[in-house]
């Protein structure tokens, strides 16, 4: 008589046990799942630790480098010469303070998107009863939000989806032009001018980090906020336009850099 194969008595023997208990193989599987999402969360979340220790590194690093470079220049200069950015004497025994340390220069920060509203730029049709691209007097593209009527509930917004493979895990500074005529007063402090994002993450959460604009007229001026893009995010947009108010805005030359 032929022997049974292991893997075949093992299945011969506990199927009939799961057939004889479906509600305890259902429970064991959603048991496994949660484990799963527990799993993935707590990878997300020191993911994220991580990359916040590589950019506190960096920033020590360049604080390092910084701090030798002063020491070195007034190592370099002869004795009784004044201490850099200083009207006092140098000294030999003196106590040299920790000159402060200047942001990073523009030009080194990374730039991971960039929008001037040019000619490649096209509003979508769902955004064209209030949207459009409009030159202005120097020669140059803007987007225009005119909502000249409304009843406080729409929110006339432009979404921009970025690709979240570059700035997922980092922090990000987003900047825009804007400038906006006879915006009607908001009547909480994250109404009027929208220029913000709708980040999506892992869990399905949404945070919108913004900037506040607020209302009335003003000519063209820098806008500009910081925010934490955590890693396994599923989505970021960026909102332009106007949130529970009239009024028209106008944006241009929208950038998204690294920040330190």
């Amino acid at each position: 008589m032929k022997s049974i194969p292991p893997l075949f008595a093992f299945l011969l023997f506990t199927l009939p046990l799961f057939a004889a208990d479906p509600a305890g193989q259902v429970e064991e599987n959603r048991r496994i799942e949660q484990e799963i999402r527990n799993l993935e969360a707590r990878w997300t979340e020191q993911a994220n630790a991580n990359k916040q220790r590589e950019r506190e590194n960096r920033n020590l690093e360049r604080v390092i480098a910084q701090q030798q470079a002063v020491i070195a220049e007034i190592g370099a200069q002869p004795k009784g010469a004044a201490a850099p950015g200083s009207s006092a004497v140098w000294s030999e025994h003196a106590a040299v303070p920790a000159p402060a340390v200047p942001p990073a220069p523009a030009d080194e920060r990374k730039t991971v998107y960039r929008q001037k509203f040019d000619n490649s730029f096209r509003v979508a049709d769902s955004c064209a009863k209030f949207a459009s691209i409009r030159q202005q007097e120097d020669g140059e593209p803007a987007l225009a939000i005119d909502w000249p009527a409304g009843d406080g509930k729409t929110n006339p917004c432009v979404l921009l989806w970025l690709k979240s493979d570059g700035i997922a895990g980092e922090k990000v500074r987003f900047t825009v032009l804007v400038r906006a005529e006879n915006i009607s007063k908001p009547s909480a402090g994250h109404l009027g001018g929208k220029f913000g994002l709708m980040v999506t993450g892992g869990n399905g959460k949404v945070d919108w980090p913004a900037a506040t604009i607020g209302g009335g007229s003003f000519g063209w001026k820098p806008v500009s906020f910081t925010a934490d893009i955590p890693y396994g995010v599923r989505s970021v947009a960026v909102l332009l336009g106007l949130q529970g108010v009239t009024g028209k805005i106008q944006f241009r030359d929208l950038k998204a850099e690294l920040a330190e």
